[in-house]
């Protein structure tokens, strides 16, 4: 159900009567499927195998006359020679043709040999000679190339004499022009000296510049550190000022809501404690200005003058104080004892209801309350019925509690709980064991509303527990039984239901002591004394206390509302203090961020100026080292050179032309030394050129020879297997017509055995020794459309198959015999034999018929005297059986069984609702 009716309507709710044991029923019924096979037969029309044991003729048939027998036996005989003489003549010929096909196979593998090793032969000489070729090319191209690099070898070595020539030339120049004046040596170590002052003048200034440059980079970078470190230390500073300004606003907007929070639910608590009180001053009022309360009657719902719109009707329920405290005939109609379903008696208006709400699953206190008034209203039955009040015990009701959580938290509709499976009656029959108890009963019911209060509640149980009691003919009065039990120990709780179907079940649940059970705490109701109270009066004594309630009422009201001012005026100027808090946190976390930071900033520039004095420092001190290093090089230099310059001296003519002469020598001997090198390299270069020519002739001429050697190989290799194939397809050859020759032996000896059997058979079926005499049955016609052919006819001396006698047998077979015209219109004298043979008196021979032939007619074939076998019209057709249809794999021909299973639950009554509005049911 979607949707509920919290209206002034009533509610229709399904019942039914369980008890704890049920009895399973279990009826089987097994439908067993029969197997269906059936065998084909295939036979061949035309054709007997040759493993076919001989058929074997009965010996019961019509034998031929003694004249007619030899003959047989004389043309046996002559059939079976020539049968052997023409096997013979086969075997024969075959073996004549294997003979010319192995002589043929053996002239073509020789030819083809011969061929093949002829142009081997050829291939081996065409390669031998392009392998000369072109190794003669090879060696051609070599002796050009040796020409070549002599001729490259004699230009060089004109280039080199040329080279030293000119040398020689340049060297008497320069000796021509030397004097002996030692000036230019003079000149060329000023120049020397001039220049490395300058050198060494240049390096240190460069020297100085690097120093400045370095100083002034670590300067400029020590300038920048500082600049980045005061950055990030401004940046410090703003991301922690950000930082608790963020958590100052966080922090305030939290306290802002939790204040407003705070202050909301002190608000919404005042306001609820105000209306409560309010509510106490207005039924306060109310019982001033109103005169007492009356307790509500049932109405019979089916009297077409009942009226449940009505609020102030007797079975309308506005308040408390219109509870009835026991429970009323509603006079139902006998029409409608028995009906499945049952209408409100009592309607639910509440326009003074002042109870409780209850919010989804009821508190373990709303339980108790609702179990008070139920137990209340059963034992006022009881007592009027003369029984004794249920026991209702902390117990109990523990344990229907606990059931009815069970229930819910498996999701349990409207279904009684021995039937909700293991689980939920597992833990039922747990928590009654726990309290010393038996599960021994229940009478369930359901509420239409999902919106409840404590006076609805109540007035839903009011109207359950009259249905059960009064309108509880269509169970058997089960639920009435079960409120009237001796003994009895009962206990009530309202279960939640979530499956969708009812907003709450209401479950009436029976115990009973185990042996175990240790002593029951009693439970006093007090649902009458509450009921009593609140329907109030109009004495005076009433009217004094009720002004006197109403007094006491309005000074609470007064008193809640100074409380509720006090209380939210306290939390404002505590939650005032919480936010001035944070902002005080704020402010002092702003001003030691920036005492950090101007603290980290003085420190930076302590740093960076250190550091920068440190770097001009050091640059003094290089710059001083470099100053006395060059101060010391020049010195040096000054010292060398004057050293030098006096150590020069001019040389006489003598002392130069000895001077001339000893460097002309060793110029003369570098040179011829240098020549001499220079043509020993050539003629090695020579030698190396022609040796790796020699030697890659010398490799081509080995490849050459061992490419033709394997070429060579490879052919041999060829023609052997040639050789071999053509052997192994001779031998094979050989090999297939000496088993064919042999099977066409075997074969023939099994014919001739064969045909021997069926002739002597043959022989032995119309021996006249062999005959017994029989009395024709001529009531019943031999045909051979009949099925199977029939046993030939017999008189004495004669054979009469067809109702002929011999003379007339021998006339018909004269005449067609002779004649051209009519005989392929005749039938011949034919008699059947059992074992699939046919005797035709005509030709006086046995003819063996084929399995579909033995159902044909046999008609004789005037020019060649044979036997011709003739189809039926319709002939014997074998068809395959029809199977039953495969269901499942592997289950062909298996029997199959179909298990029914009946299952039902003693006791339990099904019902269809009938379509009646706002009717409702009980189980």
């Amino acid at each position: 159900m979607s949707q509920y009716n919290n209206g002034a309507t009533t509610r229709s709710e399904r019942y039914a009567v369980k008890s704890h044991k049920q009895i399973v029923a279990l009826t089987t019924a097994t439908i067993v499927t029969a197997t269906i096979s059936s065998v084909t037969i295939n036979a061949s029309a035309d054709e007997i195998k040759d493993n076919q044991q001989p058929d074997v003729v009965s010996q019961s048939g019509v034998t031929a006359p003694k004249s007619d027998f030899d003959k047989a036996k004389d043309s046996e005989t002559q059939k079976l020679a020539d049968l052997q003489a023409q096997q013979k003549a086969d075997e024969q010929a075959k073996a004549q043709a294997n003979a010319d096909a192995q002589a043929a196979t053996e002239q073509a593998n020789a030819k083809a040999l011969a061929d093949a090793q002829a142009a081997q032969v050829a291939k081996d000489q065409a390669d031998a000679q392009a392998a000369a070729q072109k190794l003669a090319d090879q060696q051609a191209a070599d002796e050009s190339a040796k020409a070549q690099q002599a001729q490259a070898t004699q230009v060089a070595h004109d280039a080199e004499v040329a080279k030293q020539q000119q040398a020689a030339t340049d060297f008497a120049n320069q000796q021509a022009q030397e004097s002996g004046s030692a000036q230019a040596q003079r000149d060329t170590a000023t120049n020397q000296y001039n220049s490395d002052t300058k050198a060494t003048q240049d390096d240190a200034a460069t020297a100085d510049k690097a120093i400045d440059s370095d100083a002034q980079k670590a300067t400029d970078k020590a300038t920048t550190d500082q600049t980045t470190a005061n950055q990030t230390v401004d940046a410090i500073q703003a991301q922690s000022t950000t930082d608790a300004k963020t958590q100052q606003t966080s922090a305030s907007t939290k306290q802002t809501a939790d204040n407003t929070k705070t202050e909301s639910a002190q608000k919404q608590a005042n306001a609820s404690t105000e209306a409560s009180a309010q509510k106490n001053v207005d039924t306060a009022q109310a019982n001033v200005n109103k005169s007492s309360a009356k307790a509500a009657t049932p109405a019979n719902p089916y009297d077409t003058n009942y009226d449940r719109d009505n609020s102030q009707a007797p079975s309308s329920i506005n308040s408390v104080g219109n509870l009835p405290t026991s429970i009323s005939d509603p006079k139902i109609p006998a029409s409608h004892v028995n009906d499945a379903g049952y209408y409100d008696y009592y309607n639910y208006f509440g326009e003074n209801d002042n109870t409780a709400q209850i919010k989804g699953a009821p508190t373990d206190a709303q339980q108790t309350e609702l179990a008070d008034y139920a137990v209340t209203l059963v034992n006022s039955y009881r007592t009027t019925h003369g029984m004794p009040p249920v026991r209702w015990t902390e117990q109990n009701q523990k344990a229907v509690i606990a059931s009815a959580k069970a229930r819910e938290e498996a999701n349990a509709g409207f279904k009684h709980t021995a039937y909700l499976g293991s689980d939920v009656t597992t833990k039922t029959d747990n928590a009654y064991a726990a309290q010393g108890l038996w599960f021994a009963g229940e009478n369930i019911g359901v509420s239409a509303f999902s919106d409840l209060t404590m006076l609805s509640a109540k007035v839903n149980i009011l109207n359950v527990i009259t249905a059960m009691i009064y309108q509880d003919g269509a169970h058997g009065n089960g639920h009435l039984q079960n409120f009237m039990m001796d003994d009895q120990i009962m206990g009530f709780a309202m279960q939640k239901d979530n499956t969708g179907d009812w907003p709450y079940v209401v479950i009436f649940q029976n115990a009973s002591m185990t042996g175990n059970a240790g002593p029951l705490t009693d439970m006093a109701t007090t649902s009458t004394q509450t009921i009593e109270a609140a329907r109030g009066g109009n004495t005076q004594a009433n009217k004094q206390a009720n002004k006197q309630a109403l007094a006491d009422a309005q000074a609470n009201l007064s008193q809640v509302k100074f409380d509720n001012a006090t209380q939210l005026s306290n939390l404002q100027s505590k939650n005032q203090k919480a936010i001035d808090s944070i902002n005080q946190a704020f402010a002092d976390a702003i001003v030691q961020i920036k005492s950090t930071h101007d603290k980290t900033i003085s420190q930076n520039a302590t740093i960076y100026g250190n550091t920068i004095a440190q770097i001009k420092a050091d640059a003094t001190a290089k710059h001083d080292t470099n100053a006395t290093k060059l101060a010391e090089t020049l010195a040096n230099l000054k010292d060398n050179y004057d050293a030098k310059i006096s150590s020069i001296k001019d040389m006489s003519p003598e002392e130069l032309a000895n001077k001339k002469a000893t460097e002309k020598a060793a110029f003369d001997k570098v040179q011829a030394t240098e020549l001499a090198t220079f043509e020993a390299q050539q003629a090695q270069d020579a030698k190396t050129f022609a040796t790796n020519l020699d030697t890659a002739l010398a490799n081509l001429k080995a490849q050459l020879d061992a490419d033709l050697a394997t070429k060579t190989a490879q052919g041999a290799k060829n023609l052997k297997q040639l050789e071999i194939q053509n052997t192994d397809a001779y031998n094979q050859l050989v090999s297939a017509n000496a088993k064919a020759l042999a099977n066409l032996k075997t074969s023939n000896v099994k014919s001739y055995a064969k045909a021997q059997a069926d002739s002597q058979a043959y022989l032995n079926a119309i021996n006249p020794a062999n005959a017994k005499p029989s009395t024709p049955d001529h009531s019943k016609p031999n045909s051979g459309n009949t099925g199977k052919p029939s046993a030939p006819s017999h008189q004495t001396g004669h054979n009469t198959p067809t109702g002929t006698d011999s003379s007339q047998t021998a006339k018909n077979s004269s005449h067609v015999t002779n004649s051209n015209s009519n005989a392929t219109s005749q039938k011949t004298n034919v008699s059947s034999h059992d074992d699939n043979f046919i005797y035709d008196a005509n030709t006086q021979a046995l003819n063996r018929v084929s399995f579909e032939n033995q159902y044909t007619n046999v008609t004789f074939h005037p020019k060649i005297n044979t036997l011709v076998p003739v189809k039926q019209v319709n002939p014997v057709i074998t068809t395959q059986a029809s199977l039953l249809p495969q269901t499942a794999k592997n289950q062909q021909h298996n029997n199959q069984a179909l298990l029914i299973s009946l299952f039902s639950l003693l006791g339990m009554s099904l019902y269809v609702p009938k379509h009646l509005r706002n009717k409702r049911f009980n189980a």
